[in-house]
């Protein structure tokens, strides 16, 4: 049996000796499919870190071919990579949401009270709210 296959056996016996070498051997092609598409490096380690945890997590998904196990985990970090991108771009906002600076002012002038109004409102709330 080769290497790989022995890491594989004790992944799949939860062996951590064999969890750490399969981690090794793959993370760095997990990272560099994330880091590809998001183009932020705590993302992009995010991305692997979760990646490698499903995968470990789940023994369904390990394959025997090393070369066929790179494709399959590489193609989960490009798809987790993806979502955080559509999330991401999900917060942009339209230019009808920003408001104008000149609005801004409107709002400021709109609430001009002297000290003594603000006392006075202050003495008819209620004693536990003032």
């Amino acid at each position: 049996m080769s290497n790989y296959g022995n890491i594989i056996k004790g992944v799949r016996e939860y062996d951590v000796q064999s969890q750490m070498m399969f981690y090794d051997l793959f993370i760095r092609s997990v990272y560099r499919s994330a880091y590809s598409i998001v183009e932020n490096e705590n993302e992009a380690e995010e991305i692997a870190q979760d990646t490698m945890l499903k995968v470990l997590s789940r023994t369904d998904l390990l394959n025997d071919d090393v070369e066929a196990m790179e494709r399959i985990m590489r193609r989960i970090a490009a798809n987790a990579a993806i979502d955080v991108t559509r999330r991401r771009k999900n917060f942009v906002f339209s230019s009808d949401e920003i408001p104008d600076s000149e609005d801004a002012e409107e709002d400021e002038d709109s609430y001009d009270f002297s000290v003594e109004e603000i006392k006075e409102g202050i003495s008819l709330l209620p004693d536990m709210y003032r």
